[in-house]
């Protein structure tokens, strides 16, 4: 049970997010190509390592994945209709500073991802990729993962998986089981894509999160404004330092069946 209760709350609740501090974006407008040519992939990356800068590991993913969002196929940019894009993290930024988290995912992970591949990986393109805002949400709320498959060529396949369909973003034109394309930007093959192990172990939290009744517990909380300033600034928070494990355990066992 205690084993269950670190997961719980210190792993699945933390990639969740609910009330935490949510991924920074930047509120540049979208970069022309021009603007792209002045900065070298290599100063992109430094700026991303060293500063953290968001606008940065958009500009690198834009390069890798092109213009078009590849959930639900909306350009980015003008000329014509275009959506507004943000940057997903596929592991939350968040992770980066809770210690007890990192801790706990060595732990779930057998040490095959480490606190230390997730610092050196976590603001880069391969925890990343640009989407729309809508399917940006529902990703958030662990309505939908990737599957990630290594082929034997060595190349990467990546699959999108359902896993609460009422939550998907209407936006989203996939199917459970259709192929997510990245690396179609101009220079698609010198950029890392998303990590699979990354990938897969947010598909797994998702599923577990799901199959726990965790995601119906957390919706039924914050409800659809999980994502509101007023929430974000809460000190007591599901997952967070200040709330009881026993508080959140007694609120799922309520939710659960009597066998």
């Amino acid at each position: 049970m205690d084993l269950a209760t670190e997961y719980l709350s210190h792993l699945l609740v933390a990639t969740r997010n609910p009330g935490g501090k949510k991924t920074p974006q930047d509120s540049s407008t979208h970069p022309t190509p021009d603007t792209l040519r002045l900065r070298s992939i290599k100063d992109l990356l430094d700026d991303v390592t060293v500063n953290r800068s968001q606008s940065a590991l958009k500009t690198l993913v834009y390069k890798r994945d092109g213009y078009r969002c590849p959930l639900t196929d909306y350009p980015f940019k003008s000329p014509g209709r275009y959506v507004n894009p943000r940057c997903a993290h596929i592991l939350p930024f968040s992770f980066h500073d809770k210690l007890i988290t990192l801790r706990t995912l060595e732990a779930f992970t057998g040490g095959a991802i480490t606190a230390d591949v997730v610092h050196g990986k976590i603001n880069l393109p391969s925890n990343a990729f640009n989407v729309e805002n809508n399917a940006h949400d529902s990703f958030d709320k662990l309505a939908w993962g990737i599957q990630a498959l290594q082929q034997s060529d060595g190349e990467y396949k990546y699959i999108f998986r359902v896993v609460r369909d009422e939550y998907v973003a209407a936006s989203v034109r996939l199917e459970d089981g259709d192929e997510i394309v990245f690396r179609k930007g101009e220079n698609g093959q010198m950029i890392d894509a998303p990590d699979l192990s990354f990938c897969n172990l947010k598909l797994a939290i998702a599923r577990v999160m799901y199959a726990s009744g965790a995601s119906g517990l957390i919706d039924e909380i914050y409800g659809d404004d999980d994502d509101d300033e007023a929430i974000v600034n809460q000190p007591v928070y599901l997952g967070g330092p200040f709330l009881s494990d026993d508080i959140l355990f007694r609120r799922l066992d309520d939710r659960l069946p009597v066998s």
